[in-house]
């Protein structure tokens, strides 16, 4: 018992229910589906995936809102890449970002011009 224990805390398992399970739910698969697909592939095929996975679950992606939200998510995914840092890193994380990069900047300086960035190009695109 205790070594499959051991197994399911290193995998990774998401479970994610909401009401009918087709609109939100559909957002989020069709996200971490398409952020998988530019990781491998460097496409993406939002209406493709869309259509398809309406082939097995009605009306997943149900509003246009819904839909311009997968986009906007994708767009910042692709603009701002990787900001994940691990809990026990955080403190170092800061310190190095704190830290002069040159003409007196920071790397909280730079990240927040991508932030700003990523903001821009979801102002101009939507």
């Amino acid at each position: 018992m205790q070594r499959r224990w051991l197994i399911l805390t290193h995998a990774l398992v998401v479970i994610l229910t909401v009401s009918a399970g087709v609109g939100r739910t559909g957002c989020f698969i069709v996200i971490d589906s398409m952020i998988e697909r530019i990781k491998h592939e460097h496409t993406v095929d939002i209406y493709g995936h869309v259509t398809v996975l309406r082939t097995q679950r009605n009306y997943i992606v149900q509003t246009q809102e819904q839909y311009i939200f997968i986009h906007d998510a994708l767009v910042e995914a692709v603009s701002c890449g990787i900001t994940e840092v691990h809990a026990r890193n955080l403190l170092h994380h800061i310190k190095k970002l704190s830290e002069l990069q040159g003409a007196e900047l920071t790397g909280l300086d730079d990240e927040f011009k991508v932030v700003k960035c990523c903001f821009f190009i979801l102002l101009v695109l939507f």
